[in-house]
């Protein structure tokens, strides 16, 4: 009668295979940080224009003006985008609240009534307000940077980098810069 090894690796298999893979982990992981770094800059984002969406639905809906507040302040101080934002109407109303953001950095919104907050009418366009949600991580990496565009009739677009160096540009075509 033979007899046959037991089936499995031998102590030089095991290392070799251990020291193959911890190489390619090696290789591997800073390129999987600055994937997970830049899904989490996209995910803000997606938020972001989720809850503008719901602002400008509820303006339509409601058939009366809305507002998305910055922050846990009044609707006409400056706040952090990156805190809870409320929903409320014209006269001050709280239609709903959302949570913070799982963000670190800054968010600013630029626009050209100089706004703190996003309005939009009841016919769901933002008076005299389009403008931009800049979002710029805490390290201030213009490559992880993104934005929103909110344009008059109340639409959201994501900000591209239409030059493909790896930095989004504003509507404008400059550069976005943290």
């Amino acid at each position: 009668m033979t007899r046959r090894g037991s089936p499995g690796f031998t102590l030089p298999e095991l290392l070799v295979t251990l020291t193959l893979l911890a190489i390619a982990f090696a290789y591997a992981a800073p390129r999987l940080d600055s994937l997970l770094a830049e899904h989490r800059s996209q995910t803000i984002m997606s938020e972001l224009a989720a809850r503008i969406e719901s602002a400008r639905k509820h303006a339509l809906a409601r058939a009366q003006t809305v507002r998305l507040c910055p922050g846990t302040s009044a609707c006409g101080e400056p706040g952090n985008w990156i805190e809870e934002t409320a929903l409320v109407t014209e006269e001050g109303d709280l239609l709903r609240r959302f949570p913070p953001l799982a963000a670190s950095g800054e968010i600013n919104w630029r626009s050209f009534g100089n706004r703190a907050w996003i309005q939009f009418a009841p016919n769901g366009l933002t008076p005299n307000q389009s403008g931009r949600l800049t979002y710029c991580p805490e390290n201030g990496d213009a490559r992880r940077a993104r934005q929103l565009i909110v344009n008059a009739s109340g639409r959201v677009r994501f900000a591209t980098d239409a030059d493909g160096d790896g930095i989004i540009e504003s509507s404008d075509g400059t550069p976005v810069v943290c």
